[in-house]
């Protein structure tokens, strides 16, 4: 394995010192200096080749040692001629403009230069930390490189703006404090980025146990500074109501991602303990409720992105989402309120969200209880992922749902053709559906078959995706039993009727006085293998059923091994510790998601549905 090579100041090369001041005073070398310099690289040059003359005429073996001493000198005098022509370099003359692109290109693979420090209980270098970011190129880095790369790096704002700070709470449930000696370095970068917009993550690490240190700096003094003004991105990690910031202010945030652990009994929390965020239109707030209380100085009214998290309860939520006048994307993981509490939250009584284009809904429908006086024109995407619970739907206000084009409806557990079908029957515009289903294959099929009793139900529908639970299907070719009644064979017939009805029948216009047919693209049915080991080869026998519809242009992908169908999760709270910023592609958690998509890769490529994607 060769050495790595040895780098060398300038100073340290025994250059003259002429040749060491033109290199500190000049970037663009003048007509004098350039003329010195290159008559130093002539002499470099001659010696260069005298020595190189010398090692090839001498008499070996009885001149090795000399061979090896003119060996050092040569290289000696190769690092001299190099060095001098670097002061040549079309790189000397790079505007600051052009270097501070090409600092940014630098720092940018993994992330853009962030200030990493560290508030650890065990300071050494070699424990295992999860939370720890991964490595990013410092800008402090190109500092250290010449005086023009130190300049040019401290004088471009940009290449500061993303500050990432570690602290650590000192008892359980306190404010977050960072060590002193790492305060100097914070406030420089933050004096670095001057009015330029920044981004700052801080970890304040959980509690773990740490005696208290007396020479720490509480983080809300950290930044009550000048820099704090331009703050536009902000994100904090820390235990519930142990922020500490409710006493400041972040005029210009219009993004945060504030994720609070479990809170620790310490009597009632002070509040507010989030800052004051007056622009903000961007929100991951996750842990920062608790009963009665709705985050008042938050400004509800002009959010147009919110994820509310860590189990809101639905009357507290209803609140809340009354308030967001301004909504366009939602997400919100809900419980359902406690039987006993006697919590009553204000909330207007008639209220439109006219943007509202975009709602989902994680472990738990909104709709347990009906929510009345709310009008949502534009709402076309819903999506319910119910855990372990069938999906409730608000048929006291069927308003909400008449313009949506996409729905799903998806558990882990129970689901029944008596509980979709009075659904779908509200939703008339969709034009992409996935759900789960348990019960009932045969009445779903009939209800999607165009001509079903006269009837042409969900007339846009372009796309469909099914989860299937085998649970009460036979295997192939299993014949029915007496004694298990409930068991039933899998209903190919009315399958292959549906897509008929939606490919083959549209194209032979069988339907001559409907109007606005839309012929069915895409068809995803996935097997839970987990029900019953046998899917792959149901799978394969819907593969052979929908192939002959293939030529009226629909897709058909059938999932069924373990690899690429099983792990139908549907509590996405573990996921959104990924904590991405709306803008960052926050909702990609769970659209990044094959096992959730009606558009997606080969079946057959056991990598296509992993986890990671």
């Amino acid at each position: 394995m060769p050495r790595p090579p040895v780098e060398y100041r300038l100073h340290e090369l025994g250059l003259p010192d002429e040749i060491v001041a033109i290199a500190q005073a000049h970037r663009d070398l003048p007509p004098r200096a350039r003329s010195r310099v290159e008559l130093a690289i002539t002499e470099y040059e001659r010696e260069f080749s005298s020595l190189r003359t010398r090692i090839v005429n001498l008499e070996l073996p009885k001149e090795w040692y000399t061979r090896q001493e003119l060996y050092q000198d040569e290289a000696h005098v190769k690092r001299q001629l190099q060095a001098c022509r670097s002061l040549l370099s079309v790189m000397r003359r790079i505007p600051f403009e052009t270097m501070a692109e090409i600092f940014a290109y630098y720092l940018s693979p993994g992330g853009k230069g962030r200030l990493n420090v560290q508030e650890d209980e065990d300071e050494d270098e070699h424990e295992e930390d999860y939370d720890r970011p991964d490595p990013t190129p410092s800008p402090g880095l190109l500092c250290l490189v010449c005086r023009y790369w130190k300049v040019a790096a401290t004088t471009t704002p940009s290449l500061w703006s993303n500050i990432h700070v570690r602290a650590q709470e000192q008892e359980a449930g306190e404010y977050p404090l960072v060590k002193s000696a790492h305060v100097r370095g914070i406030l420089s970068w933050m004096d670095r980025v001057t009015s330029h917009p920044w981004s700052l993550t801080v970890q304040a690490n959980r509690y773990r146990g740490a005696a208290a240190r007396d020479s720490a700096v509480p983080l809300s003094q950290l930044l009550n500074r000048p820099a704090s003004l331009h703050l536009q991105r902000f994100r904090i990690e820390a235990n519930q109501f142990a922020l500490g910031l409710g006493q400041t202010t972040f005029p210009r945030v219009t993004s945060v991602i504030i994720d609070c652990d479990y809170s620790y009994e310490r009597g009632e929390p002070q509040l507010p303990d989030l800052p004051s965020m007056p622009a903000l239109t961007k929100a991951v707030f996750n842990g920062i409720l608790k009963p009665s209380y709705l985050a008042p100085h938050i400004p509800w009214s002009q959010l147009t992105h919110l994820f509310l998290g860590r189990g809101v309860e639905i009357p507290q939520w209803r609140a809340i989402f009354k308030l967001c006048t301004a909504l366009q994307q939602g997400c919100f993981h809900l419980l359902d309120s406690d039987s006993d509490s006697d919590v009553v939250y204000p909330e207007p009584a008639e209220v439109t969200l006219p943007d509202l284009e975009d709602l989902t809904f994680l472990y738990m429908s909104p709709f347990i209880q009906p929510l009345h006086g709310v009008s949502a024109p534009t709402l076309s995407k819903l999506q319910l992922f119910t855990g372990w619970a069938e999906p409730t739907w608000d048929f006291l206000n069927p308003h909400l749902f008449q313009n949506l084009t996409h729905l799903s409806l998806i558990n882990c557990s129970w689901a029944e053709h008596d509980t979709l079908i009075p659904i779908f029957k509200t939703v008339p515009l969709l034009t992409e559906l996935f759900f789960s289903l348990t019960v009932g294959f045969s009445k779903v099929f009939k209800f999607l078959t165009f001509g079903y009793k006269g009837k042409l139900h969900l007339r846009s529908l372009r796309a469909l995706g099914i989860h299937m639970d085998m649970e009460r299907i036979l295997e192939p070719g299993e014949a029915v039993s007496e004694d298990d009644a409930e068991r039933v064979p899998f209903p190919f017939d009315s399958l292959v009727t549906f897509i008929s009805s939606r490919t083959q029948s549209v194209h032979r216009d069988d339907f001559p006085h409907a109007s606005r047919l839309t012929t069915l693209q895409s068809l995803v049915l996935r097997v839970n293998p987990d029900s019953v080991d046998w899917a792959p080869k149901l799978a394969e026998k819907l593969r052979e059923e929908a192939a002959p519809y293939e030529k009226y242009g629909l897709q058909t992908k059938v999932f069924g091994q373990r690899s690429n169908a099983s792990t139908w999760g549907t509590d996405f709270t573990h996921s959104f510790m990924l904590h991405r910023h709306w803008d960052e592609g926050f909702m990609d958690i769970i659209r990044g998601r094959e096992k959730y998509s009606l558009y997606p890769g080969d079946p057959r490529d056991s990598d296509s549905d992993s986890e990671g994607n």
